[in-house]
């Protein structure tokens, strides 16, 4: 008798809601009765999802993975377009206008971007059709829960890091040793040497440990190509409880980091051209000291010092899992993860037990998240389920449907 409220009351919130809700409570008794700066920037994550779109031929890249998507369902392509000829001038006049005002409003936004991603624009305002009318309101509430879980669980997640290294005592020894055990010398210098001895390889790696965002954005577009909008609120939550459980697992296993326990061995840090691993090293250096003396002024979003597990890796399982639907996606969604998984230990923010510990961590997220697929987000916010995926079809049918996309048929 009571349980069937409670499960009534469960569904309509959603379990992402709940959680977050949940956690955020939790961080804030934490983060009134701690030394912890009151102050704290809400609106960072926001501002790097903003700074993700903005990058250069960001949205051609965009425009390709939704491609690559829309591709993986046979017949997505075929169309056939009945109308008189005034009709199709009139629809490509309007087509092209949208993409005309597109292609001016990113302009005056984003001062970046590139010719071609003016034309990957042009493209996706011919070829792209938004949802229907009685799915733009659902839609709409959708961006806003989500808008609101993703900043309840940077919050939280930001306390629960900014307080790891509080008087606690460290498992970095701990580690080195269990893997000085496990290979017979100590892999974090090993990664370090490899690092050292190969800058570019180096470069590479910072390139990729500072794309990961991008990476999430790309999934869930390639995921919308894909017309799964349950798989994609699925996968979005799997990223989530990633974040959920991540924070408090910090917190249990407070850690430095090689680079910040042994740091000799990664000087070579500071000589990658035009990377972005040693300032935020710094930064995050002086945001857990200014904790630690009692001297921070504003908590920082993301901005301190933990390796245990490793989210990084926890974050591309899961996006690895949900690329898997094309062949196209999932070799390239498993070259950045590999290259990822290299980058995490070469530039010293994780030792391999941490990496492995991701790899747990993202694999748990992605049960919890299907198993609770129905009833992650409110029941009015949920889409119906998606329909099944056609089958992969053989690679020579697919380059030869690639040369037929499209048959118009047109009348006078």
């Amino acid at each position: 008798m009571i349980s069937r409220p409670l499960q009534h009351g469960y569904r309509a919130i959603g379990l992402l809601p709940l959680l977050s809700l949940l956690v955020a409570a939790i961080a804030a008794l934490l983060h009134h009765f701690t030394s912890l700066p009151h102050a704290y920037t809400w609106l960072q994550p926001i501002r790097t999802l903003r700074d993700v779109v903005a990058e250069p031929n960001f949205p051609a890249a965009i425009v390709v993975v939704f491609l690559v998507g829309r591709l993986r369902l046979r017949g997505a392509w075929k169309f056939t377009l009945e109308a008189d000829q005034e009709t199709l001038v009139r629809r490509l006049l309007l087509r092209a206008g949208a993409g005309a005002a597109l292609i001016a409003t990113d302009a005056l936004v984003f001062e970046h971007h590139t010719l071609l991603d003016a034309i990957a624009l042009m493209v996706a305002a011919g070829v792209v059709t938004g949802p229907r009318a009685g799915q733009r309101w659902r839609i709409l509430r959708e961006v806003v829960v989500a808008a609101l879980v993703f900043l309840l669980i940077c919050y939280a997640f930001t306390v629960f890091k900014a307080l790891v290294l509080m008087n606690r005592t460290l498992w970095d020894a701990r580690i080195v040793a269990l893997e000085h055990g496990v290979f017979g010398v100590r892999p974090h210098r090993v990664m370090a040497d490899l690092g050292a001895r190969h800058p570019g390889l180096a470069a590479w790696c910072d390139w990729a440990y500072f794309h990961f965002f991008p990476h999430m954005a790309l999934v869930n577009v390639f995921l919308v190509g894909l017309q799964a909008p349950r798989k994609r609120i699925e996968y979005l939550g799997a990223l989530a409880i990633c974040y959920i459980v991540g924070g408090p697992l910090y917190w249990v296993f407070p850690g430095l980091g090689p680079s910040y326990h042994d740091p000799e061995p990664f000087r070579f840090l500071l000589d990658i051209p035009h990377g972005s691993t040693a300032p935020i090293r710094a930064w995050l250096d002086g945001n857990t000291h200014a904790v630690l003396t009692g001297k921070a002024k504003v908590l920082h979003t993301w901005g301190y010092i933990a390796c245990m597990p490793s989210l990084h890796v926890a974050h591309e399982v899961v996006m690895l899992w949900y690329a898997r639907r094309s062949r196209l996606a999932f070799v390239a969604a498993a070259a950045f993860t590999g290259l990822t998984i290299v980058a995490v230990m070469v530039l010293g923010w994780h030792y391999p037990t941490d990496a492995v510990a991701g790899v747990l961590v993202g694999a748990s997220a992605i049960g919890l998240s299907h198993r609770c697929r129905g009833s992650l987000l409110p029941r009015s916010v949920m889409p119906p389920p998606d329909p099944p995926l056609p089958p992969r079809p053989p690679l020579p049918a697919l380059l030869s449907g690639l040369k037929r996309l499209g048959t118009l048929k047109l009348e006078r």
